[in-house]
């Protein structure tokens, strides 16, 4: 028995050390920016700002040109300009980015059905501190609510799901009425 317990803590021993092993030669990266941008290709830039600024309340943070020889270089468009409109909270400067950006010839696919119904970016979360507010004036615009919201959460805060224009999936979350 002694013979025994002593084998399992070796092999106890072993294990963390060899876990302490991999934790110290974990790949660390230290970020200049503690903000993440997210690009979001739209089919009609107009109504993306509008849900975006008008009816959640982000605000153009910036914006900016992508030419022909950028594109090119970068990989990122094949050589087609485009532009970069940014929105995110007012005042949260280390919030993450939201890149707007319509090309001249938009594909026209609009996300269908569930959030597992594609690969790719297909919601995202805001947290807002009166999320009914939000509600009527997404309402008031004629955009509809998902599934049986708003719902509780077990902590009290009301969550609601709606699409933007391009039907990505915009969870809110925070305080009620």
């Amino acid at each position: 028995m002694r013979t025994t317990l002593l084998l399992t803590l070796a092999l106890c021993l072993a294990s963390l050390s060899s876990f302490a092993q991999k934790a110290d030669t974990a790949v660390v990266t230290k970020f200049a920016n503690r903000s993440i941008s997210i690009g979001l290709l739209v089919n009609d830039l107009e109504a993306s700002k509008h849900f975006y600024i008008d009816l959640l309340g982000l605000v153009e943070t910036r914006r900016f040109p992508i030419d022909e020889d950028f594109g090119t270089r970068s990989g990122l468009s094949d050589g087609v300009p485009f532009e970069v409109f940014i929105v995110k909270p007012e005042g949260a400067d280390e919030a993450t980015e939201i890149k707007l950006v319509q090309f001249k010839n938009p594909l026209n696919q609009q996300a269908d059905g569930p959030i597992q119904g594609s690969n790719g970016v297909r919601y995202m979360t805001l947290f807002v501190e009166d999320v009914m507010a939000v509600v009527e004036r997404l309402k008031a615009d004629g955009i509809e609510l998902e599934g049986e919201c708003p719902l509780k959460l077990g902590n009290g805060a009301d969550f609601v799901v709606v699409k933007d224009p391009d039907g990505v999936f915009v969870e809110l979350i925070g305080r009620g009425e």
